[in-house]
């Protein structure tokens, strides 16, 4: 087996030679440099996984979170009972799908929300709630 193949085919390869009694063809030195190789990327992965759930449960709560906060401001019945059914739907969602749902409710929070951002219709601009980049 060459080098050049990535880790999956030559595990496959190396199954192979195990299951046709093809032992004495195995090169022990590429073995072990394959495993020690392919521990390091497990690790990295296992890192990647742990990291991407914490993320993955902060944005899970955040988007909870502003939907129940729109929800008691419009105080509609049947849109607190599509939030709510929103919210459970939130751990299975996909990284992806996850990240477009956090954009979409956050636009409608702070739609929900104006003052809290810094504008309100018919507010003078010397009254607006200044950005951090003000007081630098």
């Amino acid at each position: 087996m060459t080098q050049e193949t990535n880790h999956s085919d030559y595990i496959s390869g190396f199954l192979t030679l195990l299951t046709d009694d093809k032992v004495s063809l195995i090169d022990f030195d590429e073995l072990k440099k394959r495993l020690t190789d392919i521990a390091a990327t497990l690790d990295g992965a296992t890192s990647q996984a742990e990291q991407l759930q914490l993320l993955t449960e902060d944005y899970t709560q955040r988007i909870a979170g502003m939907l129940k906060a729109i929800a008691v401001v419009h105080r509609n019945r049947n849109e607190s009972q599509q939030a709510l059914e929103f919210i459970e739907q939130l751990p299975s969602l996909k990284t992806q799908d996850l990240v477009e749902a956090y954009r979409k409710v956050s636009a409608r929070f702070r739609d929900a929300f104006p003052t809290s951002f810094g504008y309100m219709p018919g507010r003078p601009a010397t009254m607006r709630v200044k950005r951090a980049e003000d007081f630098k």
